[in-house]
């Protein structure tokens, strides 16, 4: 059942600043959905539209069935956590939690029923009569959600809650966040930068870059099947690899590469013939054994030791690569001239013009 659906959503500040462009997507009820993009891409304007809290210059916005555009924020019946907590300093952990409904005026026993109920959900109870001062940044952070809690919203937005937490804090509360959606069942809507949140968390990711949708799929699609270059390189660290070239007789050929066509690929490269395309790996997709047809000869850059893994740069040509190995199977020290192999299971070919993946309607 759709949830939240949006409708070609524009947000144009004076000035003519086109900030969220043609935004249209629907959200089923109890699914995590989280925003991702560069610094500036629109995913907090388009957050503070549905919150209220930015007007929307053109489109639909419809909770359930209801079009919400002009409905004040504190009756959407939507939460929202901030990154900055946005607590009240002078006030107690228990009163910042039921502060939603104490300017509701609500009656006190229904109050202390539902703070109770919300900072036992996060695992709060033990700090009620704390200021926040006197919290660490994670106990803040489960204050503000929370807050947000105590009212039941049917739909929570989160915008960058985990920024100012450290990485060890940070990987801990993706685990209880994930876990609290599971039990609520409701619908969160989760704004990040930060791939790794997006990855680990939602069950859809939107990928903005300058005010305009780059690709809506689960994380397992926007990975493996990205829909533009954009996306390619937004998603995966290291990024993908990209290469110039051309298709010549089922063969990608660059200045100083030439590989066969997958055979399973040939079907979408086939009207390409003759014509600019780019080639994208993983550089999970390298391999130090393979087919000859796919060998590169490399001289090795940089090695970065990551414990399990190796994460190797290397040059082939003129062009620098970056490739992604397990331990244990590199025998190599910088300046050293080796044979890297492409897993032709990983290749993407996307169109040198548009961008966009040639492989994008493949199912």
């Amino acid at each position: 059942m759709t949830d939240l659906s949006i409708k070609n959503i524009n947000k144009i500040y004076s000035g003519g600043v086109h900030a969220v462009k043609n935004f249209t997507m629907e959200i089923e009820k109890g699914e995590f959905i989280a925003f991702v993009g560069p610094s500036g891409c629109g995913k907090s304007t388009m957050l503070r539209m549905i919150a209220g809290l930015e007007e929307i210059s053109e489109g639909d916005l419809v909770l359930q069935g209801k079009r919400i555009n002009d409905v004040a924020p504190a009756d959407r019946d939507i939460a929202m956590v901030f990154q900055n907590y946005a607590l009240f300093g002078n006030m107690s952990v228990y009163e910042n939690i039921g502060f939603p409904l104490t300017i509701r005026h609500t009656g006190g026993d229904e109050i202390y029923e539902k703070v109770m109920e919300s900072a036992e959900t996060v695992e709060i109870l033990n700090e009620l009569n704390r200021k926040p001062k006197q919290l660490s940044g994670g106990q803040r952070q489960r204050v503000a959600i929370g807050r947000s809690l105590v009212r039941h919203p049917k739909v929570f937005l989160m915008d960058e809650p985990l920024s100012n937490l450290d990485a060890k804090l940070r990987t801990q509360t993706r685990k209880e966040l994930a876990a609290l959606h599971e039990r609520l069942g409701s619908t969160f809507i989760y704004v990040t930068h930060d791939q790794v949140e997006a990855m680990t968390m939602a069950d859809r990711i939107v990928i903005m870059n300058q005010g305009v949708v780059q690709q809506i799929g689960s994380p397992n699609e926007v990975y493996m099947n990205p829909a533009n270059i954009f996306v390619g390189g937004f998603i995966g660290s290291p990024a993908m690899n990209f290469v110039d070239g051309h298709l010549e007789d089922r063969n990608f050929k660059s200045a100083d590469l030439s590989i066969p066509v997958p055979s399973d690929l040939r079907e979408f490269t086939d009207p390409y013939n003759s014509k600019k395309l780019v080639l994208g790996v993983r550089p999970e997709n390298f391999r130090l054994e393979g087919d000859d047809a796919y060998k590169m000869r490399c001289r090795v850059d940089i090695i970065e030791y990551l414990g399990c893994e190796y994460i190797v740069h290397f040059t082939h040509g003129d062009l620098k690569y970056r490739a992604r190995l397990n331990v244990g199977y590199l025998d190599a020290k910088i300046g050293d001239d080796i044979d890297l192999f492409i897993d032709p299971r990983g290749v993407r070919f996307f169109d040198a013009d548009t961008e966009f993946s040639i492989l994008k309607d493949r199912t």
